[in-house]
């Protein structure tokens, strides 16, 4: 595998999470591609913490703490706005009322390295909060205003797990995994694993 940076982003996806508990798998819905994703920044707050006895330190604690993700996106279509965060969608009209709750989901994406390769990601439950709405009038030169949404993200229910990720260039990959399988197989189900191919 290539030690290499990230150059680009894009392929963001999200999917409604059906069911969660402790007792069963978690089950997903059918995936959604929303397109012109600008960015994805990940925050997992992780914690370190130190424990001193003995006139030292001696034991060292981490863990992860809050997650946080801001997407940058040219526009959420209304149909996918008043899904996450809630809302009722009918007719063309979107409405929010003070009991609406937005519902579980999973998101997902792709980042581009600079050997051409991708690292896939997807966070397997979270929430995203109504987005604030920022415009300014257009002047003499263009200013694009795309839209920001945040989602806070949570361990699942059946396995206590937060996240999923996969270089395409891992070379621990079972044989036979492409970028090409990947590229369809990874959006479709966020439990995807890749399996040998005969």
């Amino acid at each position: 595998m290539s030690n290499v940076p990230v150059i680009g982003l894009d392929m963001f996806h999200y999917t409604h999470v059906l069911t969660d508990s402790a007792s069963a798998p978690t089950t997903y819905d059918d995936a959604v591609h929303v397109p012109n994703v600008t960015a994805a920044n990940i925050n997992f707050n992780g914690e370190v913490a130190t424990f001193f006895a003995d006139n030292g330190p001696a034991v060292v604690y981490s863990q992860i703490g809050e997650v946080e993700v801001e997407i940058s996106i040219a526009d959420l279509p209304p149909e996918d706005y008043a899904f996450l965060i809630g809302a009722n969608y009918e007719d063309g009209l979107v409405d929010l009322d003070t009991s609406a709750s937005a519902p579980d989901v999973a998101i997902g994406f792709r980042a581009q390295k600079a050997n051409g390769a991708y690292r896939y990601m997807y966070l397997y439950k979270g929430k995203f909060s109504v987005p604030n709405a920022e415009h300014e009038t257009k002047a003499d030169t263009v200013n694009f205003q795309p839209q920001t949404i945040t989602f806070k993200g949570v361990q699942r229910a059946s396995d206590s797990k937060v996240f999923r990720r996969i270089d395409s260039d891992d070379t621990n990959l079972p044989s036979g995994v492409t970028a090409t399988t990947l590229l369809t197989d990874f959006f479709a189900d966020p439990d995807y694993t890749p399996v040998v191919i005969p």
